[in-house]
């Protein structure tokens, strides 16, 4: 079975840290994708563990759709 990990974040540098250096500490293995909704590149952090790669995504919040219940998408500005 393949297993991604899949984390997203805007300018908590500290709790990124924290989750990469507890993800790789047991399984080094996993590929992980970081995505920096907004906010100043983590790149600092996430050059130093193998297998994780970056993109950048502005402005993906989360917000309410039509019938209340939260989902995950681009802002309308």
């Amino acid at each position: 079975m393949k297993i991604q990990a899949i984390i997203f974040m805007c300018n908590d540098f500290k709790r990124l840290d924290f989750t990469l250096d507890n993800l790789y500490r047991h399984n080094p293995d996993i590929p992980t994708l970081v995505v920096n909704s907004g906010g100043d590149s983590p790149e600092h952090i996430t050059s130093k563990y193998n297998n994780v790669s970056l993109t950048h995504a502005p402005n993906i919040w989360h917000k309410k759709t039509h019938s209340g219940v939260g989902s995950f998408g681009r802002s309308e500005e």
